[in-house]
């Protein structure tokens, strides 16, 4: 993904995850940037936001 956002020219990619797997995407590289909030029905619990910077 990283690689081909760098081609593509992107500078960064934004994630959003379920709580259980922020600390997964961090250990890849993101940085935590905020929150996103519930989108009720489906999602009742804030997730996390993050960015990938591509180098």
């Amino acid at each position: 993904m990283i690689g081909q956002a760098g081609e593509a020219g992107l500078p960064s990619v934004r994630g959003v995850a379920h709580p259980p797997a922020d600390g997964f995407y961090r250990r890849l590289g993101a940085t935590r940037v905020g929150t996103v909030a519930p989108s009720l029905p489906r999602v009742a619990w804030e997730r996390p936001e993050s960015r990938f910077t591509i180098p």
